[in-house]
């Protein structure tokens, strides 16, 4: 009999935010025709919108799977494969039934960021690998080295999403920002800035100038996390404040 595990409180914002339905088909990045005949061979799910213009809406957990598969696919990996992948990712965790394998991985990768991997093999064994992390052992992976396999990064994909050019954007529909808040991630969106002060709870100030080092520490603020507020310096001279109060 499994034990039911306890979602720590930030663990459990991660996968309501990953699974909030608030991107559009335009915000995914494929062509619709793409997208349409994915879903009807089953490898992808949208929510519709019941309202009249009957919108198709996914989440962050779609999109990050749409980039796994798709970098599959690229590399030549068969639709077979990409299923079996699918139906593994998408199953109970182990450890944390309460959340999928993709899920655990992807909250797992938001609050400790590693370099992370899937490693898929021409006979449907598949892997998830990240570096320096206990959980994860790569003698498995080593032993199969002798066939066919196809390695993509993880860690790569949540950072090209956390760069700043879909996460601010992300951010702005799952949360419920101020004039104020809006009007600093707009200068930080369009990397109008010198450099960011961070001021943690720990007291310890951190000067970040990294785009989406800078990206990833706003979302952390604004959900909570770390930090208790921001200053801002802009190329202007003026000094913009965040602060981390974000009403549901």
């Amino acid at each position: 009999m499994k034990t039911q595990s306890i979602l720590t409180s930030q663990s459990c914002r991660w996968q309501e935010l990953l699974n909030r339905p608030v991107l559009r088909t335009g915000d995914m990045g494929f062509a619709p025709s793409t997208m349409l005949t994915w879903e009807g061979k089953n490898l992808i799910n949208s929510q519709r919108n019941q309202s009249k213009d009957d919108w198709r809406k996914y989440s962050a957990l779609d999109y990050f799977w749409m980039q796994i598969m798709d970098h599959f696919r690229q590399m030549g990996s068969p639709l077979a494969l990409i299923t079996g992948l699918k139906a593994g990712l998408f199953e109970a965790h182990s450890s944390e039934p309460e959340l999928s394998v993709l899920e655990k991985l992807l909250v797992d990768q938001l609050e400790n960021p590693k370099r992370l991997f899937i490693y898929l093999f021409r006979d449907g064994f598949w892997q998830a690998y990240a570096e320096e992390h206990p959980a994860f052992h790569f003698d498995t992976i080593r032993a199969r080295m002798n066939q066919p396999f196809t390695v993509i990064s993880v860690t790569a994909i949540v950072d090209e999403f956390f760069s700043g050019s879909k996460a601010l954007p992300f951010l702005n529909k799952i949360t419920s920002l101020t004039v104020d808040q809006q009007q600093v991630l707009h200068v930080i969106r369009h990397e109008q800035y010198q450099m960011v002060k961070f001021h943690p709870r720990d007291g310890k100030t951190r000067k970040v100038q990294k785009a989406s080092e800078v990206t990833r520490c706003i979302i952390d603020l604004l959900l909570g996390k770390d930090y208790d507020f921001a200053e801002v310096f802009h190329f202007n001279g003026k000094i913009l404040t965040l602060r981390k109060e974000v009403q549901e």
